[in-house]
């Protein structure tokens, strides 16, 4: 029997998250995509008890706030809402909510895999209630679960885009390949496969959006998205998936 049913905000062409509603499938979730804005769906079953709310998207679009307000007439009072804050901060999101109260924000960045690290980032008006079933859902999913301050950054992709972008910046300005560059990374740091290859797994798109994100949320110039990055995303070229990004791939996966 499944565990409960979560009503979901995503994106289809989104890998992470067709990973996630996998994952919650495998787990014994029913999990139902929420339709168009001016839809109201029904829940998968409702025998079944709504164990989370989930919004997927990334970054703020009038059609994600639409469907947000759909997801909410779908959610008991004390169920929590878990919206992805990567590329947003998560009280933006929390303003949009009619209660904000069980807004809490996660970050599942990076390239998908059992047991991946999952930061648990609560909106600033979220309640202890909201942010203790959140983080119970995310760890009966079977992720590593880790709690940072309340309307904080997600730690991981905030570091990793970091790194990627002066990788980029390097790349573009012509000091070394992107092969030079993720060998130097692997025998100097002991990175498994260097900056610029996983920013291809990952894709540079979502990269991007991050360093938006982060460059428009604190203003400081050590976020500003390297031109190579705008470029390539500009171009399609966004990683692993198109067939080309910092490197060439001879199929796109």
């Amino acid at each position: 029997m499944p565990h409960g049913s979560v009503p979901l905000i995503t994106e289809p062409d989104d890998r992470l998250t067709a990973w996630l509603c996998a994952c919650l499938t495998r787990t014994g979730y029913a999990a139902r995509t929420v339709g168009q804005p001016t839809t109201r769906p029904a829940l998968v079953s409702s025998a079944l008890p709504v164990a989370a709310g989930m919004d997927l998207w990334r970054v703020s679009t009038p059609e994600r706030r639409g469907a947000l307000d759909v997801l909410e007439t779908q959610l008991p009072v004390g169920c929590p809402l878990l919206v992805r804050c990567e590329a947003l901060p998560v009280d933006v999101v929390a303003s949009w909510a009619a209660r904000p109260t069980r807004v809490v924000g996660f970050s599942a960045f990076g390239v998908p895999r059992d047991g991946m690290l999952v930061e648990v980032v609560p909106a600033t008006r979220a309640s202890p209630e909201a942010v203790r079933r959140a983080t119970m859902f995310l760890e009966s999913l079977g992720f590593q679960v880790r709690a940072l301050p309340v309307g904080s950054w997600p730690i991981f992709p905030r570091m990793m885009a970091m790194v990627i972008n002066e990788a980029a910046k390097a790349m573009g300005e012509g000091t070394a390949t992107a092969a030079d560059i993720d060998q130097a990374m692997k025998l100097g740091a002991n990175d498994p496969e260097g900056p610029l290859a996983l920013a291809d797994r990952v894709g540079l798109a979502e990269i991007l959006e991050i360093l938006e994100g982060l460059h428009s949320e604190f203003g400081d110039d050590r976020y500003h998205p390297a031109p190579l990055l705008r470029r390539l995303v500009r171009a399609g070229d966004t990683g692993q998936a198109a067939g080309r990004g910092f490197h060439l791939y001879d199929q796109p996966s």
